[in-house]
């Protein structure tokens, strides 16, 4: 497809938004990563040389750049836009910034039990939504264990709540911090009974658009998890951020030739603009134990090398050209909505004096967090 561009700005193409009535028509909010069977020899090896992309990053580094070019304070200022006027211009822009206010307030009231309804409930319940990701625990296929991995549990257990309202779930909570400590990873594993676990979900990235030895090393320490305790048919979800670091395409590939499906997903609600989760359905087949032995030994020996030494590779072979190309591809989608984010702003800003512009984009908004809510089960309520 050929290039075009967008106030100046070369972009590949431009995702259309289609009103129908009030439903919305939208490009998939997933990419799916070709897999197949693949027995990959686990062999970390490190240097003392950073770490380069070996996936195009031109996009993130180019970034600062794009959006001064796009300039929004300074084009709000020439239309006398005020702070108030610029948050709820922003949250109409987001297509999805009005989602806390047309859900049901009742709704809200019941939730706050396991905890506040906010942006990381939506991005959860959406993430888990693809591909019916939760549904063989739902309807009893798999066991009804799930362990999650990161800082903001009750949020999580809030979701899960919603959409497995009728079966019981034993979860197994991993705070981050457990596996920095000596012994800590051995520690779950030795606690948690082998191949039991019918999700897995590891939400913690790298804060930063820079390579993180310390992520990788938690990384490394969660794949010994995940190949240790996942049931078969079981589905696994990892959070991340720039995928163009080989040790981070590593683990991803070894796991893509151990799930049956792999997806690589955006989901329309976030509000943060780098991070994506990648989604593994159907685990085939279950890691022999001197695979997992040899794993935990290479997570534990990294933690002992000299400090100015780091993680290059996990794997004995090469990447798939085609595993790259479609990781690439992603990378480039969500580059393109960011900067398409933006042009619509700037867009909205100048229309500002034009009422019925704003109440049209405001209307459609509110429709489309509707139809989404709708969509996932949640009741909702009319605002204006």
């Amino acid at each position: 497809m050929l290039p075009f561009y967008i106030n100046s700005i070369k972009v590949l193409h431009v995702v259309i938004y289609i009103k129908f009535n009030t439903q919305f028509i939208y490009i998939m909010n997933y990419t799916p990563i070709p897999t197949k069977p693949m027995n990959i020899s686990i062999s970390v090896k490190v240097t003392t040389e950073h770490p380069t992309p070996i996936i195009s990053n031109s996009f993130f580094v180019n970034m600062p750049n794009i959006m001064s070019q796009f300039n929004v304070s300074h084009v709000a200022s020439q239309y006398n836009i005020t702070n108030t006027e610029m948050t709820n211009l922003i949250k109409i822009n987001e297509g999805y910034g009005l989602l806390c206010e047309v859900v049901l307030s009742k709704f809200v009231q019941e939730r706050s039990k396991y905890a506040k309804i906010s942006n990381a409930f939506f991005t959860r319940l959406e993430v888990l939504s693809i591909c019916n990701t939760v549904q063989p625990i739902q309807s009893g296929e798999i066991n009804n264990t799930i362990m999650y991995i990161g800082e903001d549990f009750h949020t999580f257990t809030g979701v899960i709540a919603h959409m497995i309202p009728r079966r019981s779930v034993v979860y197994t909570n991993v705070l981050p911090g457990q596996l920095r400590e000596n012994g800590g990873m051995e520690k779950i594993i030795s606690q948690t009974e082998s191949k039991t676990m019918g999700l897995i979900y590891i939400d913690v990235s790298v804060p930063d658009l820079v390579y993180s030895h310390t992520y990788m090393v938690f990384l490394l320490k969660s794949l010994a998890i995940i190949l240790s305790t996942q049931c078969k048919r079981g589905s696994l979800v990892i959070k991340t951020n720039m995928l163009i670091f080989k040790p981070i395409l590593d683990v991803l590939y070894l796991l893509s030739g151990k799930y049956e499906h792999m997806y690589i997903v955006r989901p329309f609600v976030s509000e943060d603009a780098y991070s994506r989760f990648v989604i593994f359905t159907n685990l085939m087949t279950n890691s022999y134990s001197s695979i997992i032995d040899n794993l935990i030994s290479s997570a534990n020996s990294v933690n002992n090398i000299a400090p100015n030494q780091i993680i290059n590779s996990i794997i004995d072979c090469n990447l798939s050209q085609y595993f790259i190309a479609k990781i690439e591809e992603s990378n480039l989608i969500i580059g393109q909505k960011y900067v398409e984010k933006y042009d619509s702003l700037v867009t909205l800003i100048k229309a500002f004096a034009k009422d019925n512009r704003i109440d049209y984009t405001k209307s459609a908004s509110i429709a489309r967090c509707i139809a989404w809510c709708e969509k996932h089960n949640i009741p909702t309520q009319m605002i204006h």
